[in-house]
């Protein structure tokens, strides 16, 4: 199964069945906020998972802090680290590429349980190379 605005790509070629999301498609190279959603969302209720009745507000609300985040956004220096468990692994996971995508910086998603275990022990204190 396909979720894409494009039946014609090569991986809808090799799905059985194309979902095409009903949104307008942003102007863009990439993915948008919106057609991102939509795609978690259809994700989701495809593998039986209800929406929350308040998610148009918490939609609303969350565009508009992407918009002040644009407006202020400072861009990390160091690694960023996204941690997920169950349905946020793969969400975790996607935003950890759409940040190096768009962003240009480093971020990596990692299993709760695993981060926990083995790459918190490499995480250190910047080196600052003294006056």
């Amino acid at each position: 199964m396909a979720i894409t605005f494009n039946e014609n790509s090569r991986l809808a070629q090799v799905c059985d069945t194309i979902i095409h999301p009903k949104i307008e498609r942003a102007n863009t190279p990439t993915a948008g906020f919106g057609s991102f959603v939509t795609k978690v969302l259809t994700c989701l209720q495809v593998v039986g998972i209800t929406v929350p009745k308040k998610f148009d507000v918490w939609y609303k609300n969350a565009v508009k802090l992407s918009q002040n985040l644009l407006e202020s956004m400072i861009l990390p220096d160091d690694t960023v680290f996204l941690l997920g468990n169950n349905t946020l692994y793969p969400l975790a996971l996607y935003a950890s590429l759409q940040m190096a995508e768009f962003f240009g910086i480093t971020a990596v998603a990692h299993k709760l349980e695993e981060f926990c275990h083995s790459p918190i022990l490499g995480i250190k204190k910047p080196i600052t190379y003294g006056s």
